[in-house]
């Protein structure tokens, strides 16, 4: 549903407010994911270890929450004021938005994993993409207009938020506030939230890197093919979800070989998928975007090699959340941030196709070290 909103509004709304929409929701992810402090991860380990404390941890989850919410909005401002020329393009008012939608979302969603059955989740997940999806697409389809876009997908963002405080306050109750649940959360989320945000740097990296050294209308021509590809990274997100829940719930002795056997069917199912969408490129981006996305072609192909790779790597990170293993976390990111980071600050890039071209060979040592740091965690355990 969301690779369907997100061919929708590049079709009709052109590769240079593409790219005006996609650096709106850059800046709010970026704040967001620092922001949010890895709470989300660090209070499904606490409500499905503690489920007789469960509505003291929600509790004091939604209270960090909160103050996230607040500190997050003062970045944005900081942001437009030390750095106006980054956000030029960009209404701040949407930003603001966005940024404390995206922290609410981050760090409560994943509480209903912690529920009795993930189906909550799966639900919730799927009903939120719908709505988005058909606001957000009617709106690009029938405007072809920037801030309508926007304002449909605040409204539907909105709608998503709302219906999720009110499942959770339904499941959930208000307790005294403890000192101690408080302490837990951030220490635990403090190891993930590293971890998060030097994933997200990654992830975002080339993005940055073509708005500040291009223009909009050559972030518009990546987040194009980006966008679709995009989508099949929220696949192995979900499964490294799903593994993070599963290894909570395994006995150690038998937690790699979990892994093990997923990365095994994960790969000959995703392997085929990403070779057909490789050799069907050209038709697939001229198709979906038009003739004005030609430019895309090449850059998908070059994409959907790396995040096939990156793919396999985010279903490993999910073992070491499951296992607690925050320190691997951390150093996997770390090797994968440093990569990217390193390879474009040193080299001199004429064209958007050689940024990603750098994220395919980045990609594939970052899987590497990620194998190499799994079995490392698991000859540790023994």
């Amino acid at each position: 549903m969301a690779l369907v909103s997100s061919i929708l509004v590049s079709r009709y709304l052109g590769p240079e407010n593409r790219g005006i929409f996609t650096m709106t929701f850059l800046i709010p992810s970026l704040i967001a994911q620092f922001m949010c402090f890895g709470l989300g991860t660090s209070g499904v380990f606490y409500l499905r270890s503690n489920t007789d404390r469960k509505d003291t941890y929600f509790t004091a989850l939604l209270l960090l929450t909160l103050i996230a919410s607040a500190t997050g909005i003062f970045a944005v401002l900081a942001l437009g004021y030390f750095n106006p020329q980054f956000l030029k393009d960009i209404n701040l008012t949407f930003c603001f938005f966005f940024t404390v939608i995206l922290i609410i979302q981050g760090n409560l969603v994943p509480v209903l994993l912690s529920l009795s059955s993930i189906n909550f989740y799966v639900t919730y997940q799927v009903a939120n993409q719908a709505v988005v999806t058909a606001l957000v697409s009617s709106v690009a389809v029938l405007t072809e207009d920037l801030n309508s876009t926007l304002i449909s997908n605040l409204t539907a963002s909105i709608i998503a938020v709302i219906s999720l405080m009110i499942l959770l306050l339904r499941t959930f109750s208000i307790t005294a506030l403890s000192l101690n649940p408080i302490k837990h959360l951030i220490s635990y989320g403090f190891r993930m939230v590293i971890s998060d945000v030097l994933d997200l740097t990654y992830r975002r990296a080339s993005s940055v890197v073509i708005a500040q050294r291009f223009d909009m209308h050559s972030l518009g021509i990546y987040s194009g093919a980006f966008g679709i590809v995009e989508r099949l990274w929220t696949i192995t997100d979900a499964i490294g979800t799903a593994i993070l829940v599963r290894i909570t719930d395994t006995a150690n002795s038998a937690r790699f070989s979990l892994l093990l056997r997923t990365l095994g069917v994960v790969s000959i199912i995703l392997f085929p998928i990403f070779a057909a969408l490789w050799i069907l490129a050209d038709q697939i981006i001229l198709i979906l975007f038009g003739e004005a996305f030609r430019d895309s072609i090449e850059l998908f192909k070059y994409l959907i090699i790396a995040i096939f790779f990156d793919g396999i790597r985010r279903i490993i990170q999910g073992y070491f959340k499951g296992t607690g293993a925050g320190k691997v976390l951390i150093i996997s990111n770390l090797i994968a941030t440093l990569l990217i980071v390193i390879s474009f600050a040193c080299i001199t890039f004429d064209n958007i196709a050689s940024i990603v071209k750098i994220h395919i060979f980045v990609s594939i040592f970052s899987l590497l070290a990620c194998l190499f740091l799994a079995h490392r965690t698991k000859e540790n355990k023994r």
